[in-house]
């Protein structure tokens, strides 16, 4: 005769099968978080310098073009005097110099880049519409210009003229450092792009000299 035991359990097939990770599958996963974040978390904090790094490409790109096809105007207007507006560029915002490349209208009419009014209306007549703004007063400097002369403003883009004789613009990228010491703090300079009205050369420095 059979009988029953009393107190026994019976364990089931699906707790049998119910296992936890190994070591070696934890090694492995813990490896593959780390080769993720060192590859993975710079890309990511560079993302901020890329995207400076684009508006500035695209206001040197917009300048280099605009002050190429105000120079096709000029001749195809049969190269008129110097100090002349140029009708048929953007609205006829701008004037001519002896050499045919884009000076303002509006800051002097002597028919030369010799104030930084003169930069901050070439900035905004050459470039279209949707450009990264300009400070609307810039820095006119007495002397020699230096990176110091970087003083922040208003703006992503900061105008800078030497006063006299200078025919030159220089427009310094301050929307990710305001000057040229806290770009060297954070181990970076400040871009900037610089237009010649004699030559109508249009160059990119990042060495934050001027």
């Amino acid at each position: 005769m059979l009988y029953p035991v009393v107190g026994c359990s019976v364990v089931s097939d699906r707790n049998k099968n119910q296992y936890g990770f190994t070591i070696i599958e934890l090694i492995v996963v813990i490896l593959l978080l780390g080769i993720l974040t060192a590859t993975a978390l710079p890309r990511f904090l560079d993302v901020t310098d890329e995207a400076h790094d684009v508006v500035v490409d695209a206001a040197l790109g917009g300048i280099n073009t605009g002050v190429t096809l105000f120079h096709a105007a000029y001749t195809a207007q049969s190269q008129p005097a110097a100090n002349t507006v140029i009708t048929g560029y953007r609205g006829g915002n701008l004037r001519t110099n002896v050499a045919g490349y884009p000076i303002s209208t509006t800051s002097d009419t002597d028919g030369v880049v010799d104030e930084v009014a003169d930069c901050v209306e070439i900035y905004n007549s050459v470039l279209q519409a949707g450009r990264a703004a300009i400070d609307s007063t810039g820095v006119e400097v007495t002397g020699a210009l230096a990176a110091t002369s970087i003083t922040g403003g208003t703006g992503p883009f900061q105008a800078l003229h030497a006063s006299g004789a200078s025919t030159t613009c220089y427009y310094a990228y301050i929307g990710q450092y305001k000057t040229h010491a806290a770009a060297n703090a954070a181990s970076d300079t400040v871009p900037i792009i610089s237009y010649n009205s004699t030559t109508g050369i249009v160059t990119l420095t990042n060495s934050g000299a001027l």
